[in-house]
């Protein structure tokens, strides 16, 4: 990319304003920060997030996850209006990718949110792999309540341990959470529910509301307690919770594969909404990821 002229620099706290400006101007801006603000993402330790440069103009960016079990996110992708939107994202890829290399990433995935994307991430050898749908709840529908041997209560800190183990149980990467983004989660969750067994945590449920919204962030339940009403516990406890308190619209993402949890979700009321998007990855080496 020497001969357009374009460069490719690491981000510093002196680019945040230029970065900012660049994100909230461009339509062609793609961002997947789960439990951060973009503001926060770029003062956080939780990624690296590098720059393209043109005519000494600021043309691009992109933002890629620190690899949680050898995998990372493009979390932040953005061009700006210029005359060279292919090469400045091209640019920023190849960077990117060395960067994931370097960091021992062994797959870098995205989510597909914006129609654009995927012309570019097909060029630079990405697949997909999975869908992910989001389904909605609206009304007051809420079965009879589930007979769960567990103990649902409002989480705390101290049951961070409990939470992030049994996150690393349920799911597979590149879904996991480590400690770090788990402590983010339950800080920044308006609504975190965990279900008890004893004195252990076998699962847990975190949503985020916004307005007269509610959104289930995450629901997971440890594989050694599963067929056991868990899931439904939980998630009919936040729909009550949810309706006691005048909200009547929620959503939830899963994959479109797990016909487990879509099952469940159906049996609440919940249907698909048609805002689904792909999720697409590259594998970087032919270790197993």
């Amino acid at each position: 990319m020497a001969d357009e002229g374009i460069q490719v620099s690491a981000y510093a706290r002196e680019h945040r304003r230029a970065t900012l400006e660049l994100v909230e101007a461009s339509a062609w801006a793609h961002q997947h920060l789960d439990w951060h603000s973009l503001e926060a993402w770029l003062d956080s330790k939780r990624g690296r997030v590098l720059l393209a440069w043109h005519d000494g103009a600021l043309a691009g960016c992109i933002g890629v996850s620190r690899p949680v079990e050898r995998h990372s996110w493009i979390r932040l992708l953005t061009i700006g209006g210029g005359r060279l939107p292919g090469q400045v994202a091209s640019a920023l890829w190849l960077a990117a990718e060395s960067l994931c290399r370097a960091g021992g990433a062994g797959a870098i995935s995205i989510l597909m949110s914006a129609n654009w994307l995927p012309a570019y991430f097909a060029q630079f050898g990405f697949g997909i792999v999975e869908d992910l749908i989001t389904m909605s709840h609206i009304g007051s529908r809420l079965p009879a309540k589930p007979k769960a041997a567990v103990a649902l209560r409002a989480a705390e800190n101290e049951d961070l341990p409990g939470m992030s183990r049994v996150d690393r149980l349920a799911f597979t990467a590149p879904w996991r959470l480590d400690q770090d983004e788990m402590r983010r989660a339950l800080r920044m969750a308006s609504s975190a529910t965990v279900a008890a067994s004893g004195d252990d945590i076998v699962g847990f449920a975190l949503s985020t509301r916004a307005g007269k919204a509610c959104h289930l962030a995450r629901l997971a339940v440890h594989p050694a307690h599963r067929r056991q009403s868990i899931a439904a516990a939980l998630l009919h406890w936040l729909v009550r919770d949810c309706l006691r308190r005048g909200i009547g619209e929620m959503s939830v993402n899963t994959q479109k594969s797990n016909l487990p949890s879509r099952r469940l979700y159906e049996r609440y009321g919940f249907f698909r909404n048609g805002k689904d998007h792909e999720m697409w990855q590259k594998r970087l080496d032919d270790k197993p990821a």
